[in-house]
């Protein structure tokens, strides 16, 4: 079943705008917030109930045929049926998105639930079908009591491992248990679990005494969380990862052998070539004249500005709520101008989002997207 929205959404709202011109996407948020900002009050303002968690992220898609537009959106709701209804109607109301002239219908207003609830009975009765094929005939009882009482897991410096790390010269450090038993099912036996996306001081005892340490990592935001640790912390030689949106629980033997057989050697010469990359902020002339003019706006404000890739301001909210800001307006931003220091947390919040550019007053981390305007480039 999709998991592309939140499980508290009740409710899905389908609108259709066309307009008399051709529009982009940031036109398109920028009228829904823009004109519907302070029509139905304080409680039902869309900001809010996004920051809330009530409404999700809207999802646009934009067409243009011979000068006009039509712009598709998808708004996630979990208000109750009067109060969607409500803001689903004054939707309708915007007039113009952009420079141009648009009308807005509302084609539908979806109950979730309903589809879950078919999706249940889909679902259960296919569980269902599977509970009666795969029970284990007497055959096959034996079996099953000794393949779970097998001590295959082991701990090792207090970790869970497979029972090969003993003797291996290499060492694979996956993030969890299941990971461990899923490479020891399919023939690698020299796995250790770090234990969630925090590296703990004893990976760093075990690598010393292994001639070759490989870093086995989920396809998520997880794995790319802890690569970062990795990268800054602990010397290694090779790093695989599973494919995007899959974890190395999840993966098949083929898909093991062909994520390690890609594995990224992490050479000194290719750290160099990387680090030295990564401090350089390719910012344009003109984009540093308005980062460095909206962060003199901003300085002692403790603010921070979303812009488009146009330059133009789409957002605004303090510093402090700039995680909020990423949901709120992500999608559609290409820099954030804010007062404040540029932290690993705030790059990974705009890189989840594809937001090109942070700028700020100062920072603690290398990172290509990252500019720190001194003083004296404002």
């Amino acid at each position: 079943m999709s998991n592309s929205y939140n499980s508290s959404v009740k409710y899905i709202i389908k609108a259709v705008i066309n307009s008399k011109g051709v529009v982009e996407k940031p036109d398109v948020i920028g009228a829904i917030f823009g004109q519907t900002e302070g029509l139905l009050g304080p409680e039902m303002d869309l900001r809010k109930l996004q920051v809330k968690g009530k409404v999700g992220r809207i999802e646009v898609e934009v067409e243009s045929d011979n000068g006009d537009s039509e712009a598709r959106l998808k708004i996630p709701s979990g208000l109750d049926s009067a109060e969607t209804a409500i803001l689903a109607a004054s939707l309708e109301t915007i007039d113009r998105v952009g420079p141009c002239i648009a009308d807005v219908k509302i084609e539908s207003v979806e109950d979730v639930r309903i589809s879950k609830r078919s999706y249940i009975v889909d679902r259960a009765q296919e569980l269902l079908q599977n509970m009666v094929d795969e029970a284990p005939g007497p055959e096959d009882l034996s079996k099953s009591v000794k393949k779970r009482m097998d001590p295959t897991v082991k701990s090792y410096y207090g970790l869970y491992a497979g029972p090969g790390v003993f003797n291996s010269e290499e060492i694979i450090f996956v993030e969890g248990r299941s990971d461990v038993l899923n490479l020891l099912n399919n023939g690698y036996d020299n796995a250790v679990a770090i234990g969630g996306t925090s590296v703990p001081e004893k990976v760093s005892e075990i690598a010393e005494n292994h001639e070759k340490i490989v870093f086995f990592l989920d396809g998520d935001r997880g794995g790319d969380l802890i690569k970062k640790e990795v990268d800054a912390k602990l010397d290694y030689d090779f790093i695989a990862r599973a494919p995007r949106g899959k974890e190395v629980e999840d993966l098949s033997s083929e898909e093991i052998e062909s994520c390690l057989g890609d594995m990224e050697d992490n050479s000194v010469e290719e750290k160099l070539e990387e680090d030295k990359e990564d401090k350089e902020c390719t910012v344009s002339d003109i984009e540093r004249t308005v980062f460095a003019g909206l962060l003199k706006e901003l300085v002692g404000t403790r603010g921070a500005v979303f812009l488009d890739k146009d330059l133009n301001e789409i957002g605004k909210l303090p510093a402090s709520r700039i995680s909020d800001g990423f949901e709120s307006f992500g999608s559609n931003a290409y820099a954030v101008v804010f007062d404040g220091s540029i932290s690993e947390k705030v790059v990974a919040g705009a890189e989840n989002f594809g937001i090109e550019f942070i700028v700020g007053m100062r920072g603690d981390t290398d990172c290509s997207r990252v500019c720190c305007l001194k003083k004296e480039d404002i």
